[in-house]
């Protein structure tokens, strides 16, 4: 889902970033990537994760269209000889987008789609090579969902400074069974409705330097979950908002980024029917990077980029252990890349970063974990 949505904030930014192609160009992107992690205490607790990625594109002045997604296997080793493998195709993402340019305000109308052909229906075995949140341990942590189709319109018009967009969509999110061991546990995640405005203005520009930034604000209501026709649980809406900085001088490019969110409340179950929890079981969440990119020539540039996640621990607790529903987390990820462009058509990327991860006790975990891993891509894309 996390990347269902950054696929619709990403097509209606398109308007605020003025990026249309006078002629249609079409992209092939594909590579490798692969994570590894390891308990920093246990170390017989470890996991790794080899992806194929395949995305296909074209875009013109008005068009866009997008297709892609990805072969995984995933390997998590658990201790005491216990072991979780998972090999599978993950789910398929299409996308496509118009511009309508001859309005007096931009707008552009796009359609998101989530296309089943991941494996959702999952053994207790491969359940256990889903490690991880957010991408945080390992790329893939959810190779299969339902159809969820999206339909999102952005408008955009100039103010001030610079330019301010704002957009709206819904999300009708398929069902599908989880597992594959019982029956009857067809689960259907609830509905979204996404807000979201963005205002981008330049600050400063020289014919060897210049300045943007962008600051936007987001909202996501989710409808409730349904498990055999009942409904099971509502997660909390969520806020979330952020800035971005951009500037360029004599070769290098430098882009920070701050993001902060929170989530309301949830509802569950509760005798039939769904009521709010008494605390808040949902903890604020912080994300921070910076991005140096530096040009050695017009084909060859290198990259240091780091990046922060700061989870907070929500304020529901267990009444019987005291422990949060969520235990506060603490990530960290830096490393060197590289961009290469070898003529017009075949451009190549790289980045390695290595990354630790600090979870605090839980509701799910009775001690404070630290791992330790890597994150290794490589990429190559052709246009036509």
């Amino acid at each position: 889902m996390q990347r269902f949505t950054l696929m619709f904030v990403t097509t209606w930014s398109i308007l605020l970033m003025n990026a249309g192609f006078a002629y249609g160009e079409f992209m092939l992107s594909t590579g490798m990537r692969a994570d590894l992690f390891t308990d920093a205490d246990i170390s017989e607790i470890n996991g790794t994760e080899a992806t194929i990625p395949i995305d296909l594109a074209y875009r013109d002045e008005y068009l866009n269209l997008s297709f892609g997604t990805a072969y995984g296997r995933s390997q998590v080793n658990w201790g005491n000889d216990s072991q979780a493998e998972l090999m599978a195709f993950t789910d398929a993402y299409l996308s496509a987008s118009y511009v309508f340019s001859n309005l007096a305000t931009g707008m552009i109308l796009g359609i998101d789609m989530n296309l089943p052909f991941g494996k959702e229906r999952l053994n207790a075995a491969e359940q256990m090579a889903e490690v991880g949140k957010n991408n945080d341990l390992l790329e893939i942590d959810d190779f299969g969902q339902g159809l969820n189709i999206g339909v999102n319109l952005g408008l955009t018009q100039e103010l001030g400074f610079g330019a301010l967009g704002t957009s709206v969509a819904y999300i009708f999110m398929g069902d599908y069974d989880p597992t594959e061991e019982i029956d009857n546990d067809t689960f259907d995640p609830g509905d979204k409705i996404l807000l979201a405005t963005q205002y981008k203005w330049l600050i400063s520009s020289t014919t060897y330097s210049w300045m943007t930034a962008e600051i936007f604000a987001n909202y996501v209501h989710t409808f409730e979950d349904t498990e055999i026709g009942q409904p099971i649980f509502q997660e909390g809406g969520q806020f979330i908002a952020g800035g971005t900085m951009r500037t360029y001088y004599s070769g290098l490019q430098l882009t920070l980024l701050g993001q902060y969110s929170f989530r309301t409340k949830n509802k569950e179950n509760v005798e039939g029917a769904l009521q709010t929890e008494p605390a808040n079981s949902n903890g604020q969440a912080f994300f921070g990077s910076a991005d140096a990119l530096l040009k050695f020539s017009p084909r060859f540039a290198m990259r240091v980029l780091a990046d922060v996640r700061y989870y907070d621990e929500s304020a529901r607790k267990d009444e019987e252990s005291g422990r949060p529903f969520e235990g506060r987390r603490i990530r960290f990820a830096a490393g060197p890349g590289f961009e290469y462009s070898m003529n017009r058509s075949l451009s190549l990327n790289g980045l390695v970063k290595y990354f630790t991860l600090t979870e605090e006790e839980s509701v799910m975990s009775d001690r404070q974990t630290t791992y330790h891993g890597g994150n290794l891509s490589f990429g190559i894309t052709y246009r036509l």
